[in-house]
């Protein structure tokens, strides 16, 4: 059986360097000197209200772990090469920037009601609302992404359930809240562009309409026989 294998794509190759170098470098950092300096770019609402607006941003770049970095580079490369060939790179960034922002925002609203402000940051934020956005479009393709295949539609359920779950009964699951709204920035994000595509399309055809005229074939060319002609 034929396995579809994307290609690694700009936006998401340059994701994947960026991710993998910050990963190298903070870890030669701590061993070097013992400290994180994530903890300045990772979200946190105590330092995110005292004026490190930034962190919104720069949050997802920070993995925990090496097999965090492997799996959410091969998300980016297996799913997100597909959902950037089809959007474009415009899109493709709007899409994440959303899904970060949105995640981020809930991340800091559930974090209010906690006794202290806890840390959010990995690549998450970008690759959960991939699973969602893959589940949408392509919901029969097979995923290799574990050690046997399975449609993508219930490994992106699979997923969305597990971080419900965390986020419900997990005493540490904070974070799942910061997925779990980076993955509903997105699919709103894929909602809102499906309803602005109609509209375009519906507004060209109605300045297309408005410019067609009705033309006799038989009086531009003294034929009564030539059929009308529908002419911009």
């Amino acid at each position: 059986m034929h396995q579809y294998r994307p290609p690694l794509t700009k936006i998401n190759k340059h994701l994947i360097i960026a991710l993998v170098s910050i990963f190298i470098i903070h870890s030669i950092f701590h061993l070097a000197s013992g400290a994180y300096f994530s903890h300045f770019f990772s979200l946190n609402g105590g330092t995110f209200f005292s004026g490190l607006i930034f962190q919104i941003l720069t949050y997802p770049f920070f993995a925990s772990g090496l097999f965090e970095i492997l799996f959410d580079c091969l998300i980016l490369w297996f799913l997100g090469g597909s959902l950037e060939s089809l959007w474009g790179p415009k899109k493709y960034l709007q899409f994440l920037l959303v899904s970060v922002i949105v995640g981020g925002a809930l991340f800091l609203g559930v974090s209010s009601f906690l006794p202290a402000w806890p840390s959010l940051s990995g690549p998450g934020a970008l690759t959960y609302p991939l699973l969602i956005a893959y589940g949408v479009l392509y919901p029969e393709r097979d995923l290799l992404l574990i050690f046997f295949p399975i449609k993508a539609k219930w490994f992106c359920l699979i997923i969305l359930g597990m971080q419900t779950y965390l986020g419900i009964f997990s005493p540490m699951g904070t974070a799942a809240w910061g997925n779990l709204g980076a993955m509903a920035g997105g699919f709103l994000w894929m909602v809102w562009q499906t309803k602005r595509n109609k509209v375009q399309k519906s507004n060209k055809k109605k300045r297309n309409s408005n410019h067609l005229k009705l033309v006799k074939g038989g009086e531009e060319k003294g034929n009564d026989d030539d059929p009308p002609k529908y002419l911009h």
